[in-house]
């Protein structure tokens, strides 16, 4: 899910089907008045609609760009942009992911590089792959320039990933730097690093760790309002999610509570967290977990000052 906030609404690309639990090969748009979404259908080029891909939004090019993700037989590498245009979803290949196939990558848009900066972190048995995929990559997102860079070498990334592993990633306007957040499917601490984009040299970890929790796909998000990351855990077998805001200091993780939401049957799975800072809530979009009639979830924003 990715916020088109121009246009105040939401692209819902890929991901687990509502239906049988399977692949959803579609894209659609949710408003984020009436929360009404609706399928587009799908013109320009040929791609896999993927499950498991990262998102951004390309706010200059007024597009989203979608990373990787798992296909029907085997993960991708692919590429692509789409444009909304009326009832239709336009697709432009980009640039493949450079070093082959990216399942689950962590992405986020750096504004002042015009790009977008992708981790793809699996995990491997081979370390020569591993190293590789310990680097940052960067796709430039100007017109008629897209093309892959190597931002940090696996050397300086942070650790190997383990299985069952997920990151993400969110850009902190306030020092220009992109924070990363850790966390598995069993319980553990959360790692947490940052990368200064005015000397992008390697991943330094940050002091502090979110709470020992058996969580799922963690988000991190940043809330301009407040000036600080809001981060979620999700926590499937209880149906429900933790949420920090944590301090934007140089070099301090410090989380504090905002307090949990249940769900009740039906939890949020491998959804997606959105912000919706105008109306001051969360849409939560439910994953393979959830029923048809309860897809989406709005929680009010308490606990910090907006």
């Amino acid at each position: 899910m990715v916020l088109d906030p121009k246009a105040s609404r939401a692209l819902v690309i890929g991901g687990i089907s509502l239906k049988g639990g399977g692949p959803a090969k579609q894209i659609s748009v949710l408003d984020l008045a009436s929360l009404e979404h609706h399928v587009l259908s799908l013109e320009g080029d040929p791609v896999e609609v993927p499950t498991f891909a990262a998102a951004i939004w390309d706010p200059e090019n007024e597009r989203a760009v979608v990373i990787g993700g798992t296909g029907s037989a085997a993960d991708l590498a692919q590429v692509f942009a789409v444009r909304v245009e009326g009832d239709a979803a336009i697709i432009d290949q980009l640039p493949e992911f450079p070093i082959g196939s990216a399942s689950a990558p962590a992405a986020a848009y750096d504004p002042i590089g015009k790009r977008v900066l992708v981790a793809p972190f699996i995990h491997a048995d081979d370390p020569a792959l591993t190293l590789a995929y310990r680097g940052t990559y960067a796709l430039d997102l100007r017109p008629g320039a897209e093309s892959w860079s190597t931002l940090v070498p696996g050397e300086a990334g942070p650790p190997a990933p383990q299985l069952s592993e997920s990151r993400q990633m969110a850009y902190d306007p306030a020092l220009d730097r992109m924070v990363m957040v850790r966390s598995g499917q069993t319980s553990g601490s959360t790692d947490v690093w940052a990368l200064d984009l005015q000397n992008p040299t390697s991943w330094i970890g940050l002091a502090g760790t979110l709470p020992a929790l058996p969580v799922s796909t963690p988000s991190l998000l940043w809330d301009d309002v407040s000036c600080s990351f809001l981060s979620f855990t999700r926590t499937p077998n209880a149906c429900g999610f933790d949420a920090w805001a944590i301090d934007a200091a140089a070099t301090l993780f410090a989380p504090s509570p905002l307090g949990s939401a249940m769900f009740g049957p039906g939890g949020p799975g491998n959804g997606s967290v959105l912000l919706d800072a105008p109306r001051d809530r969360l849409l939560i979009l439910d994953g393979s977990d959830c029923t048809e009639d309860d897809w989406l979830k709005t929680v009010e924003i308490v606990g910090i000052e907006r």
